[in-house]
């Protein structure tokens, strides 16, 4: 059922994006390109998503008068997210620091927290933990300002993360375990795995074997709700160290 909405959802992008492509409207079919594109992300079909926010972007080289702030930054918006999936984080930058700037010209606050976020990841994995979390306040502040819930359960997980490499694990713990207490209701099945693995880890480095097993039981359950083989082995492993420990 879900992929048949998903192949309904794309006929209809097709379908709008040759009837812009006949029209020659640029914003048309630039829209139906980052649409496809998105669908396939939520596919995990990350090439193909990229092919098509790259048709996107050409598009927008080809026709510079016409390419307003706001089409652009939602080309930015689509490439970064693509990247970020693909963790290609030497690409990330190049488009979310461009992302950051349009998004605060047009005020497009929810394109605007997307590129802190991105840009906030980019820094922690190259262990620039001060800059990262700078990035994450401010999105954060942002965030709640909007009450946008689910950028607030990110930022949460991401400023745990980064306490957790600084094995600051108390701080860690409160972020992650705010998340499940506050914002649960608002997280995808990935997310959900992220937090309960986080959570079982900290545990487990804790030595408190027992809490560390009820997150890794967690996680597992939803990697097997998701039926995503990578993190259901995953999880079984976490388990399996914590249950053995």
């Amino acid at each position: 059922e879900l992929q048949q909405d998903f192949d309904t959802a794309s006929s209809y992008y097709i379908d709008a994006l040759e009837l812009s492509d006949q029209q020659d409207n640029l914003a048309g079919s630039v829209e139906a390109l980052c649409a496809l594109s998105q669908l396939n992300i939520q596919q995990k079909n990350y090439e193909q998503a990229l092919h098509l926010a790259k048709r996107a972007l050409k598009l927008l080289s080809k026709n510079p008068k016409l390419a307003s702030d706001s089409l652009r930054a939602l080309v930015y918006n689509q490439l970064s997210t693509v990247y970020l999936r693909q963790n290609d984080y030497e690409q990330i930058p190049l488009y979310s620091e461009q992302l950051l700037t349009l998004s605060r010209l047009t005020g497009d606050i929810e394109k605007e927290l997307n590129a802190l976020n991105n840009l906030a990841v980019c820094l922690a994995v190259k262990s620039d933990y001060k800059g990262a979390m700078q990035y994450l306040m401010e999105s954060l502040d942002k965030s709640k300002s909007i009450g946008y819930r689910h950028h607030i359960a990110h930022c949460l997980m991401n400023i745990g993360t980064i306490y957790a490499h600084l094995f600051n694990y108390s701080e860690a713990l409160s972020r992650n375990k705010l998340v499940l207490d506050e914002y649960e209701d608002v997280l995808s099945d990935n997310d959900l795995f992220a937090v309960n693995n986080n959570i079982g880890y900290i545990y487990y480095t804790e030595e408190e074997y027992d809490n560390a097993i009820l997150h890794f039981e967690c996680a597992h359950h939803v990697a097997k709700k998701a039926d995503h083989p990578e993190t259901i082995g995953h999880a079984l492993a976490q388990l399996s160290r914590a249950l053995s420990a």
